[in-house]
Order: C-alpha cells, then sequence, then structure tokens
C-alpha cells in the first residue's frame, strides 16, 4: 500500500514537471533592453522582445520598481492602458506591444523597469525581466584645469594640477592621461560637492617630475570627463620641463660684457647700505658710505681735531 502511494506521488511530481517544462519551452528568448542613461528631459525608448514559440499573447505589462504604468491585451477592446503614476509619460501613438516611449523624463523616475510576459491559457505562464534605467543631468559647463605652472623643473618633485566638472548629476567621471596614457592609483584623488540639486567634482593628480614624461622637455595633460555613455568631454593643457641656470646673477651676461651694476649704481648715490659686514680677522665692523657722504664725516672729523688743538693749547698757556 505505501509502495502504492509512493509510485502514484512520484508520478504526480514527474507529470507536474513536465507540465512546468513544457510551459517554459512555450515562452523563451525574452530581451529587454532598457537605456543605462538618458539626459533629463530627452525621450526613452524601452524595448521587450519575446518568442512565443506558438502560443497565444495575453498581455504585456510595464513597471517601475513594483507600479504597473503600461498594459498591452491584444483581445480588448482597447489593447493599450495606461495607469497614472508621477513622472510617467508615455507616448501612446509611439507604443506597442514590443516598445514603450517615454517622453520628457524626470530624475525621480530613475530606477527598476520591468517587462512582463504573460501567455493565453490554459498555461498562462509569464516571464518578467528587469532593468535599471538612470536619468542624468549632464555638466552646465566644460571641464577645466587649474592649479599648474606651465613650466617645472626636476628638482622640483612633483607637479600637481586640478580638474573640475561642475553642476552634474550624478557626479561626472574625471580620468587623467599624460601623453595620451591614462593615470590611475594613489597619484589621483577626487572630491565631490553638493551643490543644490547638483553634484560638482575636483580631481587632483599629483605625480613625480620625471624626465621620461617629458619627451623633449614637453609633456601634455588630458583631463576627459564622462557620464556614462551620454556625455564626455576632454580638455588639454601642456606643461614644460625648464633648466635652472647655474649663474647667481639672473642678468649676467645677457646681451653684454659689462660687469654687474654696483651698490651704489642700483641705489643712488645719496643713500647709506644699512647692511654690515664683520671681518673675518679682526671682528670690526665695516660700514659702507657712499661718496658724498664720506667727504661730508670728514670735514666733521677735520673741525673736531682742530677744535681739540685748540683747547689744549689754551690749557698748557
Amino acid at each position: 500500500m505505501w509502495c502504492d502511494l509512493w509510485f502514484n506521488g512520484a508520478v504526480s511530481v514527474v507529470v507536474f514537471v513536465g507540465f512546468c517544462f513544457e510551459d517554459t519551452l512555450s515562452l523563451r528568448d525574452v530581451r529587454l533592453r532598457v537605456p543605462r542613461a538618458v539626459i533629463k528631459g530627452k525621450d526613452a525608448e524601452l524595448l521587450c522582445d519575446f518568442d512565443l514559440e506558438g502560443e497565444k499573447l495575453y498581455s504585456v505589462k510595464w513597471y517601475r520598481e513594483t507600479y504597473e504604468f503600461f498594459r498591452y491585451t491584444p483581445d480588448d477592446h482597447d489593447p493599450i492602458k495606461t495607469f497614472p503614476l508621477k513622472d510617467i509619460n508615455v507616448r501612446l501613438h509611439e507604443s506597442s506591444k514590443n516598445k514603450i516611449v517615454l517622453a520628457d523624463v524626470q530624475r525621480d523616475i530613475s530606477g527598476k523597469f520591468s517587462c512582463e510576459i504573460t501567455t493565453e491559457m490554459p498555461s498562462f505562464f509569464t516571464v518578467v525581466e528587469t532593468a535599471y534605467m538612470q536619468v542624468v543631468e549632464i555638466p552646465t559647463s566644460e571641464p577645466y584645469i587649474n592649479g599648474f605652472k606651465k613650466r617645472y623643473y626636476m628638482d622640483e618633485e612633483v607637479f600637481q594640477a586640478n580638474c573640475t566638472s561642475e553642476y552634474s548629476y550624478p557626479g561626472a567621471n574625471i580620468t587623467w592621461y599624460i601623453n595620451g596614457f591614462p593615470v590611475r592609483g594613489p597619484q589621483v584623488m577626487t572630491r565631490s560637492y553638493i551643490v543644490g540639486h547638483h553634484l560638482s567634482v575636483v580631481s587632483t593628480i599629483r605625480h613625480r617630475i620625471l624626465k621620461k614624461i617629458f619627451p623633449n622637455n614637453k609633456m601634455k595633460l588630458r583631463c576627459s570627463v564622462s557620464l556614462y555613455d551620454v556625455y564626455q568631454y576632454s580638455t588639454e593643457i601642456s606643461l614644460e620641463l625648464g633648466k635652472r641656470s647655474k649663474n647667481k646673477h639672473p642678468d649676467w651676461p645677457p646681451t653684454t660684457k659689462a660687469p654687474p651694476p654696483s651698490p651704489e649704481e642700483e641705489f643712488g648715490e645719496n643713500e647709506i647700505s644699512q647692511n654690515s659686514f664683520e671681518s673675518p680677522d679682526s671682528g670690526t665692523i665695516l660700514w659702507f658710505f657712499t661718496p658724498s657722504k664720506a667727504q661730508s664725516i670728514s670735514s666733521w672729523t677735520l673741525l673736531i681735531f682742530c677744535a681739540l688743538v685748540i683747547h689744549y693749547y689754551r690749557i698748557l698757556s
């Protein structure tokens, strides 16, 4: 008796599995094509292709998250029906069982979109495919590079530059290129800032100054900004590798063989240099005066000497 019950149960399971497997074969190759990103204010086209394998179609339903907003039922008097959903606007004359067109998309509708296919009785087999769509706002202005010098030297060790992409949603991706090769890793640091309902992104590159990245003492530094596959823009600058002069006097010798100017020529005759220098031999302090000041001091010294002589003579007499 127990054997008969087990056998009948096993047959029932096999029949049930076979029925399900037969239904699975009746609806296949469901392909949902939803754009990963759409620019705010543009139209979005969502496609749902399927193969019924000879079965009859009962309905096609579209959902945003768990809320139905579009239905196609071929046997109804009005095959197309829409259901109100905030910021979802379907262009009915461009929509069908395999396609819907959303008009003037807004950021709030970003999320999961599902296409549900159901066959007619007796199977009423259903397949659901889901994909994510992001509504984006592209940057309002071109990216720009700042915070750099046009010329660097080997003894400075590193160079630095900032690339800024302003007012987008979500924040844009920024990639640096040196002479056409992408730069990633610890040399690049990226920060995002909330500005109202948008994001601004600043990426900073700090890279060692190496001779090999300055072929012919020049380097191309490019900043590339992208947002999914709907926006891409690049800006580029040129940097130079300079060579410092070994001569301490910057103007010697430029175009003449004359010696560098003297302190009197630089500061004028009527000025006294306030710099004092300590003699390495005697430790005395030397003061430097212009010729006119020196002559005046000599005259005062002579007068004082004469006054002392006269005073001494009066004491003796």
